[in-house]
């Protein structure tokens, strides 16, 4: 009798036990989420300033919403990186401490690793934690441990920076001129090949529109020399009128630099293919359309 009765206490805790396991993850999901480093209304952010000791970058976005890196000459500025350096705001705090019971030095922060100035907040960037990785970040009066991979965007340079596409995020492409006379343009009810050639389709024609629309280089930087002479490819943008790149070499990576700033472009070869071959067809006559290089 004892025995059956010390089973049932026992199959008593166990239920217990159970409840209080299934339990204990609502509770904690109840709890509110952890606050962001910064109130940041990204939309309102109009200016990012990075300072790496003595060197500072700045990016400034204009009246139709796109951001150019400051200085001479204003280049436009990659759209990728601005995002995740506003994003670095609305970071979880993983962890807080009052900055007055610190020293700040053994965290990188006396003097900061970076200061990034996002409109009127700031945030000083220090060390990493050793043992998560986890970045120590002060706003304020307060040090945050938070895990965050921007910080190699912060310190990277100014190329790194330069944006990567050829047509501005957001800009509607109109036509694409091509060295060797072939134009794909923007029509009324899609996309035409001039000159005509049979057998091409709207949507291939799309296709290769957009592969220039998209286009990004895997690496951009400024040019330092004057353009050189060469074939033209001609953008035009609606609105922004056209943008002109000179193919300094097809092979083995194609390099365009661009004619009204100095600023050079590299695309894989396997982009070459796609961007400098428009759709052919049938052409007049019967006979398969040929693309020409001028010399």
């Amino acid at each position: 009798m004892r025995g059956r009765w010390l089973l049932n206490l026992a199959l008593l805790a166990l239920v217990a036990v159970l409840a209080a396991l299934a339990w204990w993850p609502q509770r904690r999901g109840a709890e509110p989420p952890a606050p962001p480093l910064a109130a940041v209304q990204r939309d309102a952010v109009r200016r990012i300033e990075i300072v790496r000791g003595d060197d500072t970058l700045l990016v400034e976005r204009d009246e139709g919403g796109r951001w150019w890196l400051a200085g001479t000459p204003r280049l436009p500025a990659d759209g990728a990186k601005v995002e995740s350096v506003l994003g670095l705001a609305a970071t979880p705090s993983e962890q807080r401490y009052p900055v007055a019971d610190l020293d700040l030095t053994q965290f990188g922060l006396d003097p900061p690793r970076v200061t990034l100035r996002l409109g009127e907040a700031e945030l000083a960037l220090g060390d990493a934690e050793p043992i998560s990785g986890r970045r120590y970040i002060r706003v304020g009066d307060t040090l945050h441990l938070v895990s965050t991979g921007v910080f190699a965007t912060l310190t990277a340079g100014r190329d790194a920076w330069i944006s990567p596409q050829l047509v501005p995020e957001g800009a509607e492409l109109e036509a694409v001129r091509l060295p060797d006379g072939v134009t794909v343009r923007r029509t009324d009810g899609g996309w035409a090949r001039e000159p005509q050639a049979e057998g091409v389709g709207e949507a291939a024609l799309a296709d290769f529109a957009d592969g220039w629309r998209l286009a990004r280089a895997f690496e951009a930087g400024m040019d330092a020399d004057p353009p050189p002479a060469g074939e033209v490819v001609t953008l035009v943008l609606e609105g922004l009128g056209e943008r002109r790149f000179v193919i300094v070499q097809r092979e083995p990576e194609l390099v365009l630099r661009r004619l009204d700033l100095p600023v050079r472009y590299r695309f894989t070869r396997f982009t070459a293919e796609r961007l400098l071959a428009p759709p052919k067809g049938e052409a007049a006559g019967g006979k398969a359309s040929e693309g020409r290089e001028s010399g």
